[in-house]
């Protein structure tokens, strides 16, 4: 796993995800904010589903999945959180890299699965979606 950030070589994103030199550019373009991702035909497919204004980082992982041509945008949301979330580039495989967007807003090139250990949907010890492990207690401790 590694984020992706104005440092990322395009030639690195080329090899680890299988594009041409033209799509890694344009890929880490949008990722990184330099190019408009409503500016995309898959950004503005997603805005005019939406009936709020997607953020920025949703909206440029939707164009990575159109570049990627990858099987849609997925995610979960945090153990104990309902409005922090992990979404990610489904490519078919837990294991094959993707784009995965962290909760911070911060772009990653990952395994939806190592995505999925670094980051919970339940807490680890009750295995609830509600509990943040943050004192965890189980109802025999109650």
């Amino acid at each position: 796993m590694y984020q992706i950030t104005h440092d990322t070589d395009p030639t690195r994103l080329e090899r680890d995800l299988d594009l041409t030199p033209g799509k890694a550019r344009d890929l880490l373009g949008y990722l990184l904010g330099d190019l408009e991702p409503l500016d995309h035909r898959a950004g503005q497919a997603l805005y005019r589903r939406c009936f709020t204004m997607p953020d920025d980082g949703y909206t440029a992982l939707h164009v990575a999945d159109c570049i990627l041509q990858t099987h849609g945008v997925e995610g979960w949301c945090l153990a104990g959180s309902f409005s922090k979330g992990v979404s990610y580039c489904n490519t078919g495989d837990s294991y094959a890299l993707t784009i995965v967007l962290g909760p911070e807003d911060t772009f990653y090139v990952s395994g939806w699965e190592d995505a999925a250990i670094r980051w919970p949907s339940e807490c680890e010890t009750c295995h609830s979606k509600e509990c943040d492990g943050d004192p965890c207690w189980t109802e025999e401790e109650a």
